[in-house]
């Protein structure tokens, strides 16, 4: 008869072998998922679309234009708008859908390592090849403004930047050390109390609501700071997911996301408000199955390849229809139409070529490793 080890170890590896997943506690706990959780499952990467999408159109029609408060002109465009004024809220967006992607993943890992090396395998060599990119183009041919120093460069390697005294290679890179910072935290938390995972997190819930109220207390700048309402959020909206229910847990996660939104962002203006309303509808519509025909957009397409899209998108791009600008016939719509296909073909190569292949070596790797739980020699 088989052990209750070698019976665990053995579903184990079904399951990565299935699913190309981790799964930690019961291996059916979650599920093989049906076919409409699958679909809405694929629809957080049209979620994901509409994030980047609503963040490349910020970059190019109004951050570096004369209309943003820090009143540069990169773009000459004849004609500026500020129709996309509020695109940036496309990265809060993307912290939602990132609370609600890690629950899950740590739910499928084994171990903290585990989850560190599916976190380092997904993000960090596009991450490399992203900022070395955009560090030598905007070297060569980038405005001062986009300029960094080798020494840049190298603090960059470490995606933590500010806390080495440097700047980024590229503006949008300082949301990845918040990601970072969420990782950590609901990593040493997962691992540290296990079952008792969601009593320890409601927590630091409780901790980073009431440390804004204490201002002097230091090292508030390690905590999630004014972004913890939305990874709250994304983390509510997996429990419910996976539950199909409003339980006490999930609804105590979201009055978290709740009190630490009204408590951070409460002078953020209506239209910040309405947005962030509109996310909330999002996924609510995520859950009940009724974001299905954002496929017809292929909203979802672009959702896949925009963690490449986001990595060079900004300083090369805003470079680039500065230049084409330049040329009357194409200042304006077709400089930045021309620019969001070049950025949108290199993200797919990046994702195809860099992205996915080292993701995929990573769950080559799990696979022998679970192989050698199961059927240790």
């Amino acid at each position: 008869m088989c052990s209750r080890d070698y019976r665990h170890n053995c579903r184990l590896l079904y399951d990565v072998n299935c699913r190309g997943c981790f799964m930690i506690g019961s291996v059916g706990e979650l599920g093989h998922l049906s076919p409409n959780r699958g679909k809405r499952i694929d629809s957080l990467d049209a979620l994901r679309g509409i994030a980047i999408v609503s963040v490349v159109l910020f970059h190019y029609t109004y951050r570096w234009g004369p209309l943003d408060p820090d009143k540069f002109d990169l773009y000459h465009f004849q004609n500026n708008t500020g129709a996309f004024a509020l695109g940036w809220i496309g990265v809060e967006l993307f912290f939602v859908v990132s609370g609600f992607v890690i629950f899950m993943t740590l739910e499928r890992c084994l171990s903290w390592g585990d989850f560190t090396l599916r976190r380092i395998s997904r993000l960090y060599p596009p991450y490399l090849l992203g900022m070395i990119l955009t560090f030598l183009f905007t070297t060569l041919f980038g405005p001062p403004q986009f300029h960094s120093t080798i020494s840049d460069l190298a603090a960059g390697l470490s995606m933590a930047s500010p806390y080495l005294w440097h700047g980024w290679v590229d503006g949008v890179y300082w949301s990845l050390l918040v990601e970072l910072k969420f990782y950590f935290w609901i990593c040493l938390l997962y691992f540290a109390f296990r079952a008792r995972f969601m009593i320890a997190w409601l927590g630091f819930c409780l901790i980073t609501v009431a440390l804004p109220l204490l201002p002097h207390i230091p090292g508030q700048s390690l905590l999630l700071g004014e972004y913890a309402p939305y990874f709250f959020a994304g983390m509510a909206y997996y429990l419910r997911f996976k539950r199909e229910a409003l339980d006490w847990q999930s609804g105590a996660l979201l009055a978290f996301a709740i009190i630490s939104y009204v408590e951070l962002w409460h002078s953020k203006g209506v239209a910040v408000h309405a947005l962030v309303l509109t996310i909330a509808a999002l996924f609510e519509l995520l859950l009940t199955d009724r974001l299905n025909w954002m496929r017809s957009l292929q909203l979802h397409r672009i959702g896949q390849v925009s963690y490449s899209l986001y990595l060079i998108h900004q300083f090369i791009g805003v470079t680039m229809i500065g230049w084409l600008n330049r040329i009357s016939l194409l200042n304006g719509i077709p400089a930045v139409a021309i620019v969001v296909a070049l950025m949108v073909a290199t993200a797919f190569a990046m994702y195809h070529w860099v992205e996915e292949p080292s993701h995929r070596r990573m769950r080559q790797w799990a696979m022998a490793r679970l192989r050698l739980r199961a059927f240790p020699s």
